[in-house]
C-alpha cells in the first residue's frame, strides 16, 4: 500500500497536476546545464531536439540566451526569480501558443535550479481579449465624450445664433413698422404729414437689410453644403457698383465716393451676387466710417482682373483680428460694443462669393486708419476660351 511519502506516488501525482495544467519543468545544475526534464517537457521546445538532458538551458530554449547573468544571479541567491514576458510561438497548424517561463532557485542538492514552464494560451488569448475590449470601450468613452462637448456646442451655437439673428432681425423690421405706421396714420387723416417719398427710401432701406441678413444665413446653408450657384452672364461691375451705393446710402454723393473708368470693366459673373457681395462691404464701411468722412470704392485693371478697393474711416483692426476675419460669426470686440447689427456672416459670405466667381479678397488695415478691402474678379477677356 502507498502512502503520502511513497515517491512513487509523489510522482504519479506531480504528473497528473502538470499534465492538467499543462505545464512542465527542467532542473539545472550550478553551470545551467539541464540535468532533469520533466514530464512532456519537449512539446515546449521550439523545433525539439533529439536529447534536451546534458544540454546548456539556453541552447534548448534560446528565450533566455543573453540572460545568463540574471539565471546566475538566481542560483547564488541574489535574486528569488527570473521570468519572461509570454512567449508567442507559431505551431504548425498556423495557430498561435503563448508560453510562460519562470526560473526559481531549487532546494534540492542535486537541482540547483527549476525552470517551470506553461501553456498559457488560453489566458493570455482571455487576456488580450479583454485589453483590446477595455481599449475599445475607452475609445468610446473618448469618442462619446467629444460627440457630447461637440453636441453641448453646437447647442450653445445654435442658441446664441438664434439670439443673434432675432435681435439683427428686430431692428430693420422695428423701423420698418414705424415707417409704415406714419404712413397709416397720413392716410386716415387724409392729409400728409410725412415726406412720402423719404418714408419710402427709409423703408427700401429697413426691407433692404432684414433681405441682406435672412439672405446671410441661407447662404451660410448654401455655402457649407458647397451648393453655392452663380447664374453667370456679362456684366458691367461699374453699373454694378453705382447700383449698390444707390441702394446702400439715402445720400450717396455725401458719403460714398466712386472713383472708376468711364468705360466700365466687363465680367462674366452673376449680377445679383456681386451686389450682394459688394452691399455687404459698403454696408460695414458706412457702419463704421464717421458720417463727417466719406468711403471711397476705387476700380482698376490690373493684369487682367479687375480690383475693387472699398476703404473706410473706422477705427481699423489689430493683426490677430485680421487673421479670423473672414471666419463665419465672427464679430470684432469694437463690433460688438459699438452694439452695431451684424450676424457675423457678412464677411465669411463675401469671401466665398468672391472665390466662386474664380478671384479673391484680401485686407489691410492700420490701427486709427481704417481698413481696405480688396476684390479680385477676373475680367471677361481673361476667361474667353473657358466659359465658352
Amino acid at each position: 500500500m502507498k502512502t503520502w511519502h511513497d515517491p512513487s506516488l509523489a510522482n504519479s501525482l506531480l504528473e497528473l497536476m502538470f499534465d492538467r495544467q499543462s505545464m512542465s519543468f527542467a532542473c539545472v545544475d550550478e553551470e545551467l546545464v539541464i540535468r532533469l526534464v520533466g514530464p512532456r517537457l519537449e512539446t515546449f521546445v521550439e523545433g525539439a531536439p533529439p536529447a534536451i538532458e546534458g544540454e546548456f538551458l539556453s541552447d534548448v530554449f534560446i528565450e533566455f540566451f543573453g540572460s545568463e547573468e540574471s539565471l546566475y544571479a538566481v542560483l547564488d541567491g541574489c535574486s528569488q526569480t527570473f521570468h519572461l514576458s509570454p512567449v508567442a510561438r507559431q505551431t504548425p497548424t498556423g495557430d498561435v501558443r503563448y508560453l510562460s517561463f519562470e526560473f526559481i532557485r531549487s532546494p534540492e542538492r542535486d537541482c540547483q535550479g527549476l525552470l517551470l514552464v506553461g501553456d498559457i494560451t488560453a489566458s493570455s488569448v482571455l487576456e488580450q481579449s479583454l485589453i483590446q475590449q477595455r481599449n475599445e470601450l475607452r475609445l468610446l468613452r473618448a469618442e462619446l465624450t467629444r460627440t457630447n462637448a461637440e453636441l453641448q456646442r453646437l447647442s450653445q451655437f445654435k442658441s446664441a445664433l438664434l439670439s443673434m439673428a432675432a435681435h439683427d432681425l428686430r431692428s430693420p423690421l422695428a423701423a420698418l413698422m414705424l415707417q409704415i405706421d406714419l404712413l397709416l396714420k397720413d392716410v386716415e387723416r387724409g392729409q400728409q404729414t410725412v415726406p412720402w417719398e423719404k418714408t419710402l427710401q427709409w423703408m427700401w432701406a429697413a426691407a433692404a437689410s432684414l433681405n441682406t441678413l435672412i439672405s446671410g444665413l441661407l447662404d451660410r446653408e448654401q455655402v457649407e453644403q458647397g451648393r453655392l450657384v452663380l447664374r453667370l452672364s456679362h456684366c458691367d461691375l461699374v453699373s454694378v457698383l453705382r447700383d449698390v451705393i444707390r441702394i446702400s446710402s439715402l445720400d450717396p454723393t455725401e458719403r460714398v465716393r466712386l472713383q472708376a473708368p468711364e468705360a466700365g470693366l466687363s465680367l462674366v459673373a452673376d449680377r445679383e451676387r456681386l451686389q450682394q457681395m459688394f452691399s455687404n462691404l459698403l454696408d460695414n464701411a458706412l457702419k463704421y466710417t464717421p458720417r463727417n468722412k466719406q468711403v471711397l470704392i476705387s476700380v482698376e485693371q490690373r493684369d487682367g482682373w479687375a480690383v475693387v478697393m472699398v476703404r473706410d474711416h473706422g477705427n481699423g483692426m489689430t493683426r490677430e483680428q485680421l487673421q479670423q476675419l473672414f471666419r463665419m460669426y465672427y464679430r470684432t470686440e469694437d463690433a460688438q460694443e459699438s452694439g452695431v447689427m451684424g450676424t457675423g456672416l457678412g464677411l465669411f459670405i463675401v469671401k466665398a462669393l468672391a472665390e466662386a466667381h474664380g478671384g479673391s479678397i484680401t485686407v489691410e488695415s492700420t490701427m486709427g486708419q481704417g481698413t481696405t478691402f480688396m476684390v479680385f474678379l477676373p475680367l471677361a477677356e481673361s476667361l474667353d476660351g473657358i466659359l465658352y
